[in-house]
């Protein structure tokens, strides 16, 4: 369902509503299905249970940069890895401690390592 992006914002909170109830509303069916499937055939409804409630519904769209809505999968990814890398890239200049060691005199110089050997 495509909601017209003239509507107003009462007719966008109707839809949304709608929208949300009828998903609810799926998904009960859904679970009600899978647990009498269950039942019925004599399987752990334990496991059935923890199976519903551990479920994942995975990603349909993503808003790229610029706000336009996608779905396609390979694109979803490239906005999902730029948004990581930005997020956790450095913006300090890291230093090698190991040169900072080495300039405090913290390591003991190679000929005292041979001397006691």
């Amino acid at each position: 369902m495509r909601l017209d992006p003239n509507a107003s914002h009462i007719e966008q909170l109707v839809a949304n509503a709608c929208c949300g109830r009828a998903l609810q509303e799926d998904l009960q069916k859904h679970r009600r299905k899978k647990i009498l499937e269950t039942a019925e055939g004599r399987k752990s409804l334990k496991k059935c249970r923890r199976d519903l409630r551990d479920h994942n519904i995975p990603l349909t769209a993503l808003l790229n940069e610029e706000g336009i809505v996608t779905s396609s999968r390979r694109e979803m990814e490239a906005i999902t890895e730029r948004f990581y890398t930005n997020l956790f890239r450095s913006s300090v200049p890291v230093v090698n401690p190991n040169i900072v060691m080495k300039h405090l005199g913290f390591f003991p110089q190679k000929s005292a390592l041979r001397s006691k050997a």
